[in-house]
Formats: structure tokens, C-alpha cells, sequence
């Protein structure tokens, strides 16, 4: 293996190329790691299922969205993730203070999405919600998963999947279209209270 996998364990690194052989061993790993909070799901089904319906994206460089969260520009961030998903949906995107429920954010589908990539699917409109809070007050990874999480949801809701009512195999979609460097290093946050 390369250097680039020096850290892990070539054991390791072996069995997560061997658990999803469809992917590569950077793609593999990033989805075991980022996915270790779903101890208790059959990641590797989930993902099987995913696989069959999306597309693989190499994982995406995090460096821009950390220079964007820097200079404070969570409107480009959101406009790049949405961008590198394809999510060619007519959106407004809402700064709240409103709360619904523990989300962060969230988005309001309609009833009958149209199908990913039709002209219908361009003609829709989303409404997406970022509580404005978390927004200015979480480090880059958490404000982007979150941002990937939400349209992850649109994506999976326009392909009707079975899985797109599942919270867990949604956050499985954005690693495998691009994000999964990002739940690596975010999906392990811990804060520590004095």
C-alpha cells in the first residue's frame, strides 16, 4: 500500500478492500471510518444498496471548505457541496433561528419529487433550513456534513430509495458522493467541557 495509508493497519486496510470490493481501498476505508457511529446497522448492506442506485464520486479535497468556513462563507459552501452533487433544484436557502425539533438543519421536499436529473427536477422547489447558531458557532466538518447530509436527502428522495426515509444510510450517501473525508474527520468530534 502507499504511504498515504501508513497509519492504518495493512490488515486492516486489507479487510476494508475486501468488505467492499466495489470501492476502492481509499473509498472503503473512508466509509468504514466515517461510519464506525453505526456500530449498530449493516453498513456493508446499506451500502451495497446504495451502490446499486449512485454513482462513485473520489472523495472531495476538504481544503476549499475549510478556507470558505474560514472566511466565513457558508453560502459558498453550501452553493459547492450543492454543486458537486448535482442538486440542479431551484433552492432558497434559509438562515433561521427557528427550531424543529434537535435538526440543525433540514429541508422541505414536496410530496412528489420529480425524478434526479429530469427537467421537472430542475423546475422544483426546496426550501433548506440552517439554524443560524449552529451555523456561525461548528467547525468546518460539522457545518458541511450537514449541509451534505440534508442533500443527500433530496438526492435519495428524487431516485425514490428505498433507504431515503433512514437517517443513517443518508449520511452513507454523502461519503459515497464525495464527503466521506469530511465524516472521517468529523464524524469522531468530541468536545471536551472544562
Amino acid at each position: 500500500m502507499t504511504e498515504r495509508y501508513a497509519e492504518f493497519d495493512p490488515q486492516y486496510l486489507k479487510e476494508a478492500a475486501q468488505a467492499m470490493p466495489c470501492l476502492s481501498v481509499t473509498m472503503a476505508l473512508a466509509c468504514i471510518e466515517g461510519a464506525r457511529y453505526m456500530a449498530d446497522i449493516d453498513v456493508r448492506a446499506y451500502i451495497s444498496q446504495l451502490r446499486q442506485a449512485l454513482p462513485y464520486v473520489p472523495p472531495i479535497p476538504v481544503q476549499e471548505i475549510k478556507t470558505m468556513h474560514r472566511k466565513r462563507d457558508l453560502g459558498g459552501i453550501v452553493k459547492l457541496i450543492r454543486k458537486t452533487m448535482s442538486v440542479n433544484v431551484r433552492l432558497t436557502l434559509h438562515w433561521t433561528d427557528q427550531v424543529r425539533g434537535d435538526a440543525l438543519a433540514w429541508v422541505l421536499l414536496p410530496e412528489k419529487m420529480p425524478y434526479y436529473g429530469t427537467p421537472e427536477f430542475a423546475k422544483v422547489g426546496i426550501d433548506r433550513f440552517i439554524r443560524k447558531s449552529f451555523a456561525e458557532a461548528r467547525p468546518y466538518n460539522e457545518f458541511a456534513m450537514a449541509v451534505a447530509h440534508e442533500f443527500s436527502h433530496i438526492v435519495l428522495d428524487s431516485i425514490h430509495h428505498p433507504l431515503r426515509r433512514e437517517e443513517k444510510p443518508v449520511d452513507l450517501t454523502a461519503m459515497i458522493l464525495g464527503f466521506s473525508y469530511l465524516y472521517r474527520r468529523g464524524a469522531h468530534t468530541v468536545n471536551v467541557l472544562a
